[in-house]
């Protein structure tokens, strides 16, 4: 299962079904989860796995994982994400009673710490080990 909570428009995806390729591994057993804030690359991103046979879980609409997560409940075994790393008008002082933030409260300037937050919590082993 591969989750990315800013997927773009799809290249991580695209490029974990060339690692499958590449191992010998089957395509059909990779599961695509992903989410997207913009709805022009959202879209993109649906129509870049469609026209590979790719089939995804984006979510029903367009949704910023920070203040929408889709896959709240989604675990996974690895997160493959490229995040807007550095972004500074993320919102972050909108979500400062968050339960994801247990360990410490992002600062609301930097997103950096919130993307690894997010993306820890839907590693199956680190979300069970902090729970």
């Amino acid at each position: 299962m591969n989750i990315d909570p800013c997927c773009g428009s799809g290249g991580m995806f695209v490029q974990s079904e060339k690692f499958v390729q590449d191992h010998q591994g089957k395509v059909e057993n990779l599961s695509i989860y992903g989410q997207e804030m913009n709805s022009t690359t959202w879209k993109l991103c649906k129509m870049n796995l469609a026209i590979r046979g790719l089939d995804a879980n984006l979510g029903p609409h367009h949704a910023d994982t920070f203040h929408q997560d889709l896959h709240k409940t989604l675990k996974s075994d690895l997160i493959l994400t490229n995040p807007p790393f550095n972004i500074s008008d993320w919102g972050g002082n909108q979500l400062t009673d968050d339960v994801r933030w247990k360990f410490g409260i992002p600062p609301a300037g930097n997103a950096n710490y919130a993307w690894f937050v997010c993306s820890t919590l839907k590693v199956v082993h680190f979300s069970e080990s902090f729970s």
